[in-house]
């Protein structure tokens, strides 16, 4: 579980329930993910571990490759959506940029 403990200990009966099986909840939060995809990727590939990864995990973190070591395509088999969340890019109107330049306009504490 990519996140801080709460969430997945709350889905954990449900799961449990429509898997006939005891779930376990590891919590790894960090790099947007990349912490608990790489501990996942560790496991035997046994279909005993699961990885549940938000959309920022699996679409935005490869972008930055010295930090993910992560290979999504190899490593991981989509099992299906969880929940769905939105994500948004906000840029002030002020910088007019668009992007790469968007992101690096951002101050390094406000990202």
């Amino acid at each position: 579980m990519p996140y801080m403990p709460g969430w997945g200990a709350a889905q954990a009966p449900a799961l449990a329930l429509a898997l006939g099986s005891n779930v376990i909840v590891e919590n790894k939060p960090g790099a947007s993910g990349a912490l608990a995809g790489e501990t996942t990727t560790g496991a035997p590939p046994d279909g005993s571990t699961l990885f549940f990864a938000a959309n920022p995990t699996i679409t935005i973190v490869p972008h930055n490759p010295e930090e993910d070591a992560l290979d999504r395509r190899r490593d991981l088999t989509p099992a299906g959506p969880v929940a769905e969340h939105a994500n948004v890019l906000v840029v002030l109107l002020q910088r007019r940029a668009t992007g790469r330049q968007a992101a690096r306009s951002v101050p390094c504490g406000a990202r």
